[in-house]
C-alpha cells in the first residue's frame, strides 16, 4: 500500500477543505513545513508539539512567522534558530 503524504496533500488543498482530522494525521509525519500550510485555526499547542517531536528536519524549511506569536514557545523558537546558529553555546537561548 502506498504511503500518503498528508503534509503534501494539505499544501495543495484549499483551506475550506482541510479538517482537524487531516491536520492531526499530517502532524504525526513530523514535517515542520506543515506549519507553512495550516490555517491559523488549526495551529494548536498539541499540533505543534506533534509536528516538532523530531530533530531530523533534513532540507525541509518552515517559517516561524506562520505560527501566531501567542502560540510560539521557547522550544519552537530554538528549533527555528538552530538552523542558523549553534544555540547550545549561547546561554541566552538555553
Amino acid at each position: 500500500m502506498k504511503e500518503i503524504n498528508m503534509t503534501k496533500a494539505i499544501s495543495c488543498m484549499p483551506d475550506k477543505f482541510i479538517t482537524m482530522e487531516m491536520v492531526e494525521l499530517a502532524a504525526t509525519e513530523h514535517r515542520p513545513e506543515l506549519v507553512n500550510y495550516l490555517p491559523e485555526k488549526y495551529i494548536t499547542s498539541e499540533i505543534l508539539d506533534s509536528i516538532f517531536k523530531t530533530d531530523d528536519y533534513g532540507w525541509r524549511s518552515w517559517q516561524l512567522s506562520k505560527i501566531p506569536e501567542e502560540k510560539r514557545n521557547r522550544q519552537i523558537c530554538r528549533k527555528r534558530l538552530s538552523k542558523y546558529i549553534f544555540y547550545s553555546s549561547f546561554s541566552l537561548l538555553t
